[in-house]
Order: C-alpha cells, then sequence, then structure tokens
C-alpha cells in the first residue's frame, strides 16, 4: 500500500498486487546454464542490496565489468591521485626548501610518459 500526498494537497492511497519476481527468474534460468560470471554477480548485488537495507541508504546496485582495461584506468587514477598528493606535499614543503619545487616537472613527465605508454598499448590492441 502506497500512500502520497497529491498536487491538490489530498491524501491518496494505490495498492498493487503480489508481484512474484522469483518464479520469473526462475523460469528464465531452466532456460539457459548460468555461468560463474552470473552467479558472482547476483551474490556481489545481493551483498549491495543487504548492506543498502541495513544502513538505511540507497548504493548503486551495478558493478563494472571485469577487463584489462577497467584495471588498467583504476591504476592510472591512482597513481594520478597520489602525483596530485605528492605535488601538495612538494608545494608544502617548497616554503622551507625552495628548491625543491623543481621535483613537480619530472612527477607530471613521469605521469605523462605512462599516460603516453597506455594510449600506445591500446592503439595497438584496436
Amino acid at each position: 500500500m502506497l500512500r502520497y500526498r497529491g498536487l491538490d494537497r489530498e491524501w491518496r492511497e494505490e495498492s498493487f498486487g503480489p508481484v512474484d519476481i522469483w518464479s520469473k527468474f526462475a523460469a528464465a534460468s531452466m532456460n539457459e546454464q548460468p555461468t560463474w560470471h552470473d552467479e558472482v554477480r547476483v551474490l556481489e548485488l545481493q551483498d549491495a542490496l543487504r548492506r543498502s537495507v541495513e544502513k538505511r541508504r540507497t548504493s548503486g546496485l551495478e558493478y563494472q565489468e571485469i577487463s584489462e582495461e577497467v584495471g588498467s584506468k583504476g591504476t592510472l587514477t591512482l597513481i594520478g591521485c597520489g602525483m596530485i598528493w605528492v605535488i601538495l606535499l612538494v608545494f608544502g614543503l617548497s616554503i622551507w626548501l625552495p628548491w625543491i619545487r623543481w621535483a613537480v616537472v619530472p612527477i607530471l613527465l613521469g605521469f605523462m610518459a605512462l599516460l603516453g605508454m597506455n594510449w600506445l598499448a591500446r592503439k595497438r590492441e584496436q
């Protein structure tokens, strides 16, 4: 039963009939054999739903596919975030050691080299 206030400020109630999702799911799964990938995804979704209900918050129930491309993007993102923190640390230390500011240039050049190697590796795959 759903109770809500309409645009005219009047309370309204709606009720919905029972929905048997599991029988539809079982019928669909009987037609094809689930793979390990399907079963792992179901367990991940079940865990995310359980955490969402426990904490009374919504959370995204969609997980990314696991692939080499996603892994390399995540690694480059992690390295990039780490470099931002290192650059902030270098600028903080440059208050006492002004010459250390020059360390930012090789850090950024190294990251650009990593991005270039990643771009070249992807270009060859295609």
